[in-house]
């Protein structure tokens, strides 16, 4: 529930309430990867690509680590993509 109501924020440009949110979350559930994934995206959504790509490595980490692929593969785009953006 807490996810949805980060990505509603996310949604209405209310951002820096979205990532306090997507934080919590992630404090609640430290064995999500899908809670970090939230918040690499709020983040990157705020213009924090260091940040973004710091969180989506953890989530990628996190997901390897519990066998989920499809997140893993989609975290590992995203840090990918942030970085020849940042080159």
């Amino acid at each position: 529930m807490m996810n949805q109501a980060g990505y509603q924020l996310l949604a209405t440009n209310r951002t820096s309430e979205a990532i306090e949110v997507f934080k919590r979350n992630a404090e609640l559930y430290p064995n999500s990867a899908n809670c970090l994934d939230s918040l690499a995206l709020a983040f990157e959504k705020s213009g924090q690509k260091k940040k973004a790509v710091e969180t989506y490595e953890k989530a990628l980490k996190m997901a390897e680590k519990h066998g989920e692929t499809q997140l893993a593969a989609s975290a590992k785009a995203n840090i990918e993509r942030l970085s020849v953006k940042e080159k």
